[in-house]
């Protein structure tokens, strides 16, 4: 995992809004409609801040070794 993926990730995470903030905010009459597209909106949201912040510049390499076993034949 690229240091830019990996920082995508958190920021995704910080980007979204928990389910109990979102029915805080609805008990003190935000419509609950507007909640639930701020939610929607902040995950792509997020995702393109993140690679606009952060671009990913470096190749992933896959550190595991191939099994190649299970293409061999009898």
């Amino acid at each position: 995992m690229t240091q830019s993926e990996l920082f995508a990730i958190m920021v995704g995470g910080t980007a979204s809004i928990a389910g109990s903030v979102m029915a805080g905010y609805a008990g003190m009459g935000v419509p609950l409609t507007y909640l639930i597209a701020a939610s929607f909106m902040a995950a792509p949201a997020g995702l393109l801040f993140a690679k606009l912040m952060f671009p990913q510049t470096e190749q992933f390499t896959d550190k595991q070794p191939e099994d190649n076993d299970s293409e061999k034949t009898n």
